[in-house]
């Protein structure tokens, strides 16, 4: 799957998920930081999986601005957009999500698809952190 058509896909996954639990938990997240360090830490395993080639940049840029918000390295940034993105790296490294991850073919690819547009929605946040 390319890079457009995982945005496409995203876009509806993401109508789903902006309303979900996940945004509800990127919050309590954000105030527990060993919640927060142990997401963190699962990240660069996830980054190497093949189903994020695609959005692999994304993925990367999305990790070090969440991780530098949290360490305090990066201040001026939107508060909407790092709940977002908290929750995409939440939905990101659980196994149990809109389409399970242990399912062969599809199971990683909400997940990319996820990873791609909410990239997309933060990407002028994205752009002035990097």
């Amino acid at each position: 799957m390319n890079r457009k058509e995982l945005l496409a896909r995203g876009r509806d996954y993401f109508r789903r998920f902006e309303n979900s639990w996940w945004m509800h938990e990127a919050e309590r997240f954000l105030d527990d930081e060993g919640k927060m360090g142990r997401l963190l830490r699962l990240m660069p395993g996830m980054i190497r999986k093949k189903a994020f080639i695609p959005v692999v940049k994304d993925l990367i840029l999305a990790y070090l601005y969440v991780s530098d918000v949290v360490k305090g390295q990066y201040k001026d940034y939107s508060r909407g957009k790092l709940v977002m993105l908290v929750a995409m790296l939440a939905y990101v490294v659980s196994p149990l999500d809109f389409v399970p991850d242990w399912l062969p073919g599809a199971g990683l690819l909400d997940d990319a698809a996820l990873v791609g547009y909410a990239a997309h929605l933060a990407d002028k946040e994205l752009q002035r952190y990097y």
